[in-house]
């Protein structure tokens, strides 16, 4: 085998006494091993049955396909590619309710497949609750992403799109880089048919927030013990 590099290949060959010389320059290039860098600047935005995920491409030259798949291997949601530039997809056919994570990865024109971001969404239907939230972390308002060692207060308006008074639960849960619940605050209210309820929750954000996120989001009930776990709104995410 020939190593990387330009190599010179001479042929000499003697015709009827007659000496004849032939050269050529073969280049030959190593074989690209390395994968290229994972997308960024995921959001998920939760819809009925569905999901749709954006992101933003990783910079590499050679990139070819964007993946996204269920981490489920026993899943019946078939992995999606999606080609460069495109920076969004809606996954369908999902079970409202039912929490999915999603591995994106990136993958260059070698077949190098990047390590992937993780990514959580449940599919909720829309029209029961409507959630607007910012967020105010230490003394930044309107804040867009985590900070290390400081306070994180999550004031949402949570819209009852029904008529009929229902109690709730305004989550603010804070998931670590594998996506484990490692922090969670909550408040309970009755929400009237019709009306618009502001609400306030949040914690302490830990000093190591590497891959971190925090999701807001609307359960039925007055506490999380007796809550049936059903999701009532869409969910707003902040990362770090």
């Amino acid at each position: 085998a020939l190593a990387a590099g330009t190599t010179t290949i001479t042929v000499v060959m003697d015709i009827n006494g007659f000496e004849y010389t032939c050269s050529q320059e073969l280049v030959v290039t190593e074989k690209d091993k390395i994968p290229p860098a994972d997308v960024t600047n995921v959001a998920v935005v939760e819809g009925n049955g569905q999901v749709t995920i954006t992101w933003t491409d990783p910079v590499d030259s050679d990139l070819d396909k964007i993946k996204i798949a269920d981490v489920d291997e026993a899943s019946s949601v078939q992995p999606v590619y999606v080609e460069p530039g495109v920076g969004t997809v809606t996954i369908t056919g999902l079970t409202n309710g039912k929490n999915y994570t999603f591995r994106i990865t990136a993958t260059d024109k070698a077949g190098n497949e990047s390590a992937g971001v993780l990514v959580n969404a449940t599919p909720v239907e829309r029209g029961a609750f409507t959630v607007e939230t910012t967020f105010r972390i230490g003394e930044t308002p309107n804040a867009t992403k985590l900070e290390a060692n400081k306070m994180l207060d999550a004031s949402a308006f949570v819209t009852n799109n029904g008529t009929e008074n229902k109690q709730v639960l305004l989550i603010v849960a804070l998931y670590d880089s594998n996506n484990r619940m490692a922090n969670v605050s909550y408040l309970s209210k009755e929400v009237a048919g019709g009306a618009t309820e502001n609400m306030h929750a949040g914690f302490k954000l830990p000093s190591d927030i590497t891959g971190y996120k925090v999701r807001v989001f609307v359960w039925d009930g007055k506490d999380i013990k007796s809550s049936n776990m059903i999701p009532l709104s869409n969910a707003v995410e902040i990362t770090d």
